[in-house]
C-alpha cells in the first residue's frame, strides 16, 4: 500500500495577500533548496530537491545532452536547409530536399541500434 504524501499546510495570509508558512516548514523548505534562485515559495511548495537531480546516472545526462544537441541541429536544418542548399550550392529544390532528408532518415535507422547500445551500457 502506497501512502500519499500530505500537502504542506500553510498559514494565514499577510497584509499583502501572500501566504505565510509555519517556521518548521519554512526551515525545511530552505534546507532542500540548493541555490539562492530556489529559495522562493514556489520552490518550497514543490519540494525541489537538487540532490535528487545530481543523483541521476551519468548515462541520463549524456543522453540528454546528445538529444539537445541533435534537436538544436536538426530542426533549423529542416526548416532552413532546402533554401540554404538551393541558394549556396545551386541545387534544385527537389535535390536539396532529398539531401536534407538524409539526416532524419539516418536518425530513424540508427535510433534502434543506439537504444540497444544505451541499454547495455
Amino acid at each position: 500500500i502506497v501512502a500519499a504524501r500530505a500537502a504542506p499546510s500553510y498559514g494565514a495570509t499577510d497584509a499583502h495577500g501572500e501566504q505565510q508558512q509555519p517556521a518548521a516548514e519554512a526551515a525545511r523548505g530552505s534546507a532542500t533548496c540548493a541555490s539562492v534562485l530556489c529559495r522562493s515559495a514556489l520552490c518550497r511548495q514543490l519540494g525541489v530537491q537538487w540532490r535528487r537531480l545530481r543523483a541521476l546516472p551519468v548515462s541520463f545526462w549524456l543522453f540528454s545532452i546528445v538529444q539537445a544537441l541533435f534537436v538544436s541541429v536538426v530542426f533549423p536544418l529542416q526548416s532552413l536547409g532546402v533554401s540554404w542548399v538551393t541558394e549556396l550550392y545551386h541545387y534544385t529544390q527537389d535535390d536539396a530536399a532529398q539531401l536534407i532528408l538524409i539526416v532524419p532518415l539516418t536518425a530513424m535507422v540508427l535510433s534502434a541500434p543506439a537504444g540497444v547500445v544505451l541499454d547495455r551500457f
